[in-house]
């Protein structure tokens, strides 16, 4: 996702942290929309892949936290991308991470 302007997501935010595919937690700001969306999770697979997990939030029922399996349960906040957009949106927030990771390599 870019335009004649630049890319339209850019990292403003890293901190590394890893734990099975888990590598940091990013801050992704979306140029077009002027929004920033915090504390994403970025991962690594075995594979090489990579992909940008979106915040989420603990899933509440009748007032309660609500647990599966013995663990707290969570549930995203934006849903609505389609298959499409949303490999058009990994794309990008990956590349935007891996620029960042690569920026701060270099500090």
């Amino acid at each position: 996702m870019t335009d004649a302007t630049g890319p339209s997501i850019i990292c403003t935010r890293w901190r590394p942290i890893e734990r099975n595919t888990l590598r940091g937690f990013c801050d992704l700001y979306i140029a077009r929309m002027h929004m920033t969306i915090r504390d994403c999770s970025y991962h690594e697979g075995g594979d090489g892949k990579a992909w940008v997990g979106l915040p989420s939030k603990p899933k509440i029922r009748d007032g309660a936290v609500v647990s599966e399996n013995g663990k707290v349960a969570y549930e995203p906040p934006i849903v609505s991308f389609d298959e499409d957009m949303r490999e058009r949106f990994r794309e990008a927030a990956v590349a935007a991470v891996r620029a960042k990771i690569a920026e701060t390599a270099q500090a």
